[in-house]
């Protein structure tokens, strides 16, 4: 059985994920499609410069990483990439797909409120404060684009709203996170 459960982001997927694994610890596979993401870049492209990620290649790794499973999986995250191709959802086999439902302005908030908190710990990166002091209009370039990607209430309603569109058209079930905690409790009864 294959559970996907998705949302804008910052909609607390990862969280719920965390919280499901709690619940039934080694009975489950939870998997964050970020992680996954970043398996395969890793495995797919190693050391090498790239700027087109190959979705055909991802999805069939995809598919090899359900393939591995043999307890029930649920992903979390957003299967969708819009920086690279923003209309590609790939495919996860799910049984039961859900997404988080939140109002824009509950997702800008929770957004930038997360940028924010992640920024007050940027002093233990260390590409970052060497940015920061060595090539300082580079640092202030990407905190300024990453500002905007989290906090520019058109851009994040601009991806919320597709993401709305397009999960709907996938019918996916849209709800609250904890109605989607309990409903999934009593599935995997």
């Amino acid at each position: 059985m294959i559970i996907h459960i998705s949302g804008p982001s910052g909609a607390g997927k990862t969280t719920l994920g965390k919280k499901l694994k709690a619940h039934y610890k080694n009975k489950i596979i939870v998997k964050d499609l970020d992680d996954l993401r970043v398996e395969f870049i890793k495995e797919y492209y190693g050391n090498k410069e790239w700027s087109i990620f190959n979705k055909s290649a991802y999805q069939k790794f995809i598919y090899s990483f359900i393939s591995r499973c043999s307890k029930p999986l649920i992903f979390v995250g957003l299967n969708n990439m819009p920086f690279w191709h923003k209309n590609v959802y790939y495919d996860l086999r799910a049984d039961h797909k859900f997404y988080i439902h939140l109002a824009n302005d509950i997702v800008l908030k929770q957004k930038c409120l997360r940028y924010f908190t992640d920024m007050a710990n940027i002093g233990k990166d260390k590409n970052a404060m060497h940015d920061l002091t060595t090539n300082n209009k580079k640092f202030l370039k990407i905190v300024s684009r990453d500002i905007q990607n989290e906090c520019d209430e058109t851009f994040v309603n601009r991806f919320n709203n597709k993401w709305n569109l397009d999960y709907k058209k996938q019918k996916y079930n849209f709800m609250s996170r904890d109605d989607i905690y309990k409903e999934v409790i009593r599935i995997l009864k």
